[in-house]
């Protein structure tokens, strides 16, 4: 392995990009309407922790979440939200 037992220099900030680019995601649904939405996140895990909130109000929204498989995730609305919903999915690791 080419390095292996070297050490090498890591800015905050590409600790930082690594890290929020490998164990997040966080994209906005339209308007949904009553009913299911999916969203695939593709970080490999059923361990992540999933918040809503609208993106004009800032208010917490509450759905069903499931896990799906270990890359999505299965968002249901018993009404329609009335504004864009900002999802934010954080993977949890022991690693």
């Amino acid at each position: 392995d080419e390095g292996a037992g070297t050490n090498k220099s890591v800015t905050l900030r590409e600790l930082k990009d690594y890290i929020t680019d490998t164990q997040s995601f966080a994209p906005t649904l339209t308007s949904p309407s009553a009913g299911s939405e999916t969203v695939t996140h593709s970080l490999g895990s059923y361990d992540v922790i999933v918040q809503l909130y609208g993106d004009t109000s800032k208010e917490t929204i509450y759905a069903c979440v499931d896990r799906t498989s270990t890359n999505a995730l299965s968002i249901t609305f018993d009404s329609a939200v009335g504004e864009d919903v900002r999802v934010l999915v954080s993977r949890v690791t022991n690693e």
